[in-house]
């Protein structure tokens, strides 16, 4: 009997151990984990974002909602198409920024996205407009 509880309890120990190693900071599988990124459109109309990284997303977003996307740590920049006609789209590249490496699945970068009124209006994180060949020109560089 002692003998089956000593199996037992090293066997769980051994089970922990191999678990704690998966999930070490420094092990390929855990820097495998991917960062959410929300993308929060208050811009009063749809937008078509594009992050451009060591993951490519393009997501629409309807005005007034949120979309999530799952992407690795690194370098992004960040393209953005509003509107919903050909005719009337105006683009803006962000500046660049850095996605952090997720530490937990509760890791949430959220980016808001705000009425565009002119270049009077632009924030440093809405740096400069675009071309709309520019936009069209990222993309997904993996392929």
């Amino acid at each position: 009997m002692k003998r089956r509880i000593f199996v037992l309890v090293m066997s769980f120990a051994f089970m922990l151990m191999i678990l704690g190693l998966f999930l070490s900071p420094t092990n390929s599988f855990a820097q495998d984990i991917q960062s959410t990124v929300a993308i929060n459109n208050q811009s009063g109309e749809p937008v078509l974002v594009k992050l451009i990284g060591p993951t490519f997303r393009a997501v629409k977003v309807s005005n007034g909602l949120r979309r999530i996307v799952y992407v690795v740590a690194g370098e992004y920049n960040m393209l953005i198409r509003f509107g919903s006609e050909e005719k009337e789209y105006r683009y803006l590249k962000g500046d660049p920024f850095t996605i952090p490496q997720a530490t937990s699945a509760s890791s949430v970068i959220t980016i808001t996205l705000y009425q565009f009124v002119g270049r009077s209006n632009l924030r440093s994180s809405l740096s400069r407009s675009i071309s709309a060949e520019e936009f069209e020109m990222a993309t997904d560089k993996s392929k």
